[in-house]
């Protein structure tokens, strides 16, 4: 049903005989890529921190998905009626109304499948990076419909600290005040009480292994990364609802890697997407290839700034390794 290759750019060209293209580009070959698009057959895209391919990590090398049945591919500005199966979603990380739109596209097609990742910059600045044949393009969502329903398992595998904090008020992806204090120093006083030391000019490289949880009545915490300060604000990746209960989480790595395996074994098949968080990639560092061949299968997906997947009554926009198997 598809076929899967690590390319260079110049090879895009090579790559016609598919009735439908996915390419996944890191960030780093955003330019040759926009140089090499110059083809005819129907494709859809993002760029990412990195690309997945067989178990290794790239950043200078393109996943090209070449799917032989027609996909049908949309922006968030023109969706259609219908749409069954499976939703490919590619979004704009930094975009602030993601989890409107992805409410939207729940409301519009209901309770099928849904996968994909938030695309951007590791510099946290907004950049082109979505496209189809109508072009490069930011602030919004790009689709693909795959008719058939695959199968998602989603898990995390932070560490509940039991320090938790009330967001007394945020505005979207921004917390302002934490118990009714400026959020950063209400976050740094919680990790001092850790014995962890965090401050304004080593913030992402502490706070990406501790990152909120918001509790759920059932299930595991939604993780919302902090990503970056602004004026004593902390910006997450993705949405914080105001007045919820957030839980600081920690990174261990052997429950990290121990997470995507329990993926692994969820999903049946031989070759599975995956979509895995950038931050929890830094985190590792190393031993994110440990992560990776914990998955025992073939695999190929996206380092995302945001992963998106199917709940039962909703989209989340999540922080978490997603994989998937029945695309293939």
């Amino acid at each position: 049903m598809l076929d899967v290759n690590l390319i260079d750019p110049e090879e895009l060209k090579d790559l016609r005989d598919c009735e439908t293209l996915m390419i996944l580009s890191p960030e780093k070959l955003i330019d040759e890529l926009k140089e090499n698009l110059s083809i005819n057959i129907p494709y859809f895209g993002g760029v990412f921190p990195g690309v997945i391919y067989e178990q290794k990590r790239y950043e200078d090398k393109i996943v090209a998905v070449r799917f032989y049945e027609k996909l049908k591919i949309f922006r968030d500005d023109k969706m259609p009626e219908n749409a069954d199966g499976t939703l490919i979603i590619f979004a704009d990380s930094l975009y602030t109304p993601i989890e409107d739109i992805l409410e939207r596209t729940y409301f519009n097609y209901g309770a099928i499948c849904y996968i994909g990742g938030g695309a951007g910059s590791l510099s946290f600045k907004q950049i082109d990076c979505l496209f189809d044949n109508r072009g490069f393009f930011r602030q919004g969502c790009i689709f693909a419909n795959l008719k058939r329903c695959i199968d998602v398992a989603v898990k995390h595998g932070w560490k509940d600290t039991e320090q938790s904090l009330i967001a007394t008020k945020t505005d979207g992806r921004e917390i302002i005040e934490l118990d009714w204090e400026q959020a950063f120093k209400a976050y740094r006083d919680s990790l001092n009480k850790m014995g962890v030391n965090i401050d304004e000019k080593n913030f992402f490289d502490v706070a990406k292994a501790y990152p909120f949880g918001i509790s759920r009545i059932e299930g595991e915490h939604i993780i919302r990364d902090p990503l970056m300060l602004k004026d004593g604000r902390i910006v997450c990746a993705g949405k914080v609802p105001q007045n919820c209960l957030l839980t600081i989480m920690k990174g261990e790595k052997e429950r990290l890697i121990e997470a995507a395996e329990n993926c692994s074994r969820c999903v049946d098949a031989d070759v599975v997407f995956v979509a895995d968080c950038i931050s929890r990639v830094l985190y590792l560092n190393k031993d994110f290839r440990k992560e990776l061949r914990a998955i025992e299968k073939d695999c190929f997906g996206i380092l995302t700034i945001g992963e998106i997947a199917s709940s039962e009554n909703f989209i989340e926009f999540h922080n978490k390794t997603i994989v998937v198997g029945g695309l293939v």
